[in-house]
């Protein structure tokens, strides 16, 4: 693994640059104008095959039981393809924050420059290189900031941003979602029920699911979560012992909770869990508001 990750480095550091207008966070990172041929290190415009039969799950988290998603019924979530060397793709989730931007897991992010983002959308089973069918927003996307300290093993700092190419067009299907912000710093969540979305495996060995699911789970004490995971301040986990879990698959999706006034706020995005579905351990969730100085310096964006 840890030679994987340091090819990646290395390939990052050879990527042809381009000046971009972006806050300084930016600068330790590397975009391209338009699509790479990773085989070559020459810019093309040729498509990735994303045949389902090529998809590169890899040890990540899809919901396990739940039930299943109406259009519109959660705006804010959005499908985040990696586009792989080999030509195949490993599926996370997303999040929107604004018109240019997707919150995801690190790890969903880290071995590419160049992703598929899809908005508005609930059923997968259409889905083509740029194309979703007759509902949806797709876009190419080559430009991602990564949280500076991602440790290889992505149990720690897994989170990661995602700027769009142009303005998403926001509707009735497509809005942004509130993050948790400074005043969330030391808010526990133990007890309260989190929101948990995704595209994933129903069950143990599953395949992949075509229509956005939905759960609800408990959050625990990190105290009750340490017995089984190596975790601190910047993670939240929930109890998997469950109807709902999520399992293989939909990393970088969100853990939600609701306000007094019903408003969805985004607490944690989903990093990992043993990949048993449903799992006698919890399953781990980067902690966004540790990251909201982070988030700023690189959006803009202030969140309370």
């Amino acid at each position: 693994m840890f030679v994987r990750f340091f090819l990646f480095l290395l390939y990052a550091s050879i990527a042809t640059k381009t000046t971009v207008a972006l806050p300084r966070m930016f600068v330790n990172f590397t975009f391209s104008d338009s699509p790479v041929d990773t085989s070559t290190g020459n810019r093309t415009d040729r498509e990735y095959s994303l045949d389902s039969s090529e998809f590169d799950e890899h040890n990540i988290d899809k919901i396990y039981g739940g039930s299943y998603a109406a259009v519109g019924q959660f705006p804010f979530m959005a499908v985040v393809h990696q586009l792989n060397q080999d030509r195949s793709y490993m599926s996370c989730g997303g999040t929107i924050l604004s018109k240019r931007w997707v919150l995801t897991a690190a790890h969903c992010v880290y071995k590419s420059h160049i992703f598929l983002v899809a908005f508005g959308v609930v059923d997968k089973s259409a889905f083509r290189y740029d194309y979703i069918g007759k509902k949806g927003v797709t876009m190419i996307v080559n430009q991602r900031a990564i949280y500076p300290r991602l440790r290889y093993k992505f149990d720690q700092y897994d989170i990661a941003l995602l700027y769009m190419p142009k303005d998403i067009p926001f509707d009735d299907n497509i809005q942004p979602i509130r993050l948790a912000g400074a005043s969330y710093t030391r808010k526990s969540f133990v007890g309260q029920t989190g929101h948990i979305y995704g595209w994933g495996q129903a069950r143990q060995n599953g395949h992949a699911i075509k229509k956005l699911k939905y759960g609800s789970v408990k959050i625990i004490s990190n105290a009750k979560c340490h017995v089984w995971w190596t975790i601190d301040g910047t993670h939240i986990c929930t109890d998997s012992s469950t109807e709902n879990d999520v399992c293989r698959g939909d990393s970088g999706a969100p853990l939600v909770v609701l306000e007094s006034d019903d408003e969805p706020v985004q607490v944690g995005i989903v990093s990992y869990s043993d990949g048993q579905c449903p799992s006698s351990r919890p399953s781990v969730f980067t902690r966004v508001s540790a990251y909201h100085i982070w988030i700023k310096k690189v959006t803009g964006i202030s969140y309370k």
